[in-house]
C-alpha cells in the first residue's frame, strides 16, 4: 500500500527533482512530517527510495518505473492494481451476502474508452504490454527477419517496440502487420 500512496500522493516525481528530507517532503505534500517520514520508511523497506544521510531519493528502479515523466512510467498499472486490491477488502461480505463485490460508481459495463474507468484500464494495459514487450525484445533473436506479425489483442505496442529494437536494422526497412487492424 505504501507504493500506492507514494505514486497518489506523487512522491517519486517530487524525489525526481533531487534529494529531500522527510521535513522537506512532508511540505512538499501537504503532510506531518511524521507520516511523511513513516512513508519513506517503507519505501526505503521496499527499496524503492534510498536514504543519504538525513535525505532520500528515488532509487534507479523507481527513477525509471515511477516518476510520471518517465516513457516507461507503469504508475498507471499500479492505481488499477489498488484498485483491485480495495475491492478485496470486501470480499468476506460479498461472500456473507451471497452478491458480488462492488464494482465502483465510476463502472458501467460499457467500453468505448469514454468512462473514466475504461481509460484508466486502458493506461493499465499499457503500461503492462510494455514491461512485457520489453523482457519479449529482451529474449528474443530476430535478426534476420524482415516481417512481424501480430495477431491482436492490444494496442499494437509490443509490435511498435519490437520493430524499433530489432529491425531498424533491417535494410530494406522492415514491415510489421497487426491483424487486429493496422499495419506498424
Amino acid at each position: 500500500k505504501a507504493l500506492f500512496s507514494a505514486l497518489e500522493l506523487g512522491v517519486f516525481d517530487e524525489l525526481e527533482t533531487g534529494e529531500l528530507t522527510a521535513e522537506d517532503m512532508a511540505e512538499r505534500l501537504g503532510l506531518e512530517a511524521r507520516p511523511a517520514r513513516i512513508l519513506l520508511l517503507a519505501l526505503l523497506g521496499e527499496r524503492l527510495v534510498e536514504r543519504v544521510g538525513n535525505s532520500y531519493r528515488n532509487s534507479p528502479s523507481a527513477s525509471v518505473f515511477l516518476v510520471s515523466r518517465s516513457p516507461r512510467y507503469i504508475g498507471k498499472l499500479a492505481v488499477h492494481q489498488d484498485a483491485h486490491f480495495a475491492k478485496m477488502t470486501e470480499l468476506t461480505g460479498a461472500l456473507r451476502r451471497n452478491k458480488p463485490v462492488h464494482a465502483g460508481p465510476e463502472y458501467t459495463g460499457r467500453y468505448d474508452g469514454a468512462q473514466p474507468w475504461a481509460r484508466g484500464w486502458v493506461e493499465a494495459f499499457k503500461a503492462s504490454s510494455m514491461l512485457m514487450a520489453e523482457e519479449l525484445t529482451a529474449h528474443t533473436d530476430l535478426d534476420g527477419r524482415q516481417y512481424l506479425v501480430d495477431l491482436g489483442c492490444g494496442p499494437a505496442q509490443v509490435s511498435q517496440y519490437l520493430i524499433g529494437q530489432h529491425f531498424t536494422r533491417v535494410n530494406p526497412p522492415s514491415k510489421g502487420i497487426n491483424l487486429a487492424g493496422e499495419a506498424v
